[in-house]
């Protein structure tokens, strides 16, 4: 399993999540790349853009607590993270 591949997707549902005004979900899914890669990659100019987009929607408590449990992700739980934002 390529874990930067699996980082870059839940960057894009992030971006969804912003896009559905759902910015404590993006915050989670910002949170769960980087537990998933296991570093955070600000190389990536999308990632910058998002996170600061997210950011500036929540107050610093909210993305705190938001990326706290995005930080308990592992590749056994992206689709529990993703669902709420993948909603058929």
């Amino acid at each position: 399993m390529n874990v930067f591949c699996v980082g870059q997707i839940l960057l894009g549902i992030a971006e969804q999540a912003l896009h559905q005004n759902q910015p404590d979900e993006a915050a989670r899914l910002l949170a769960a790349a980087d537990a998933i890669r296991g570093t955070v990659d600000k190389s990536l100019p999308d990632l910058v853009r998002v996170e600061a987009a997210t950011r500036a929607a929540l107050t610093d408590a909210q993305f705190a607590d938001a990326a706290k449990h995005g930080r308990t992700a592992t590749i056994q739980t992206i689709e529990e993270f993703t669902a709420a934002v993948l909603k058929p």
